[in-house]
């Protein structure tokens, strides 16, 4: 995680690194996925609010265009 962005504490007061979180391939292949700022801090509160769920869901998801570079 950048420097200059807010840090993120879970309900515990414990702060999250997200770097410690694995990644869903989900994740990998989304046209977001590499998008900084506050839409990315809500991405990766859900993959930490999801990481012990049988399956990730994420309603924000777009596929990448395998056709042309982002």
């Amino acid at each position: 995680m950048e420097n200059n962005q807010s840090k993120l504490f879970k309900d515990d007061v414990k702060e999250v690194i997200p770097d410690l979180f694995s990644k869903p391939s989900l994740c990998i292949t989304c046209r977001n996925d590499r998008q900084s700022g506050e839409e990315d801090m809500f991405r990766i509160l859900n993959r930490i609010d999801q990481q012990e769920m049988q399956e990730f869901k994420c309603y924000a998801y777009e596929p990448k265009d395998i056709h042309k570079e982002d």
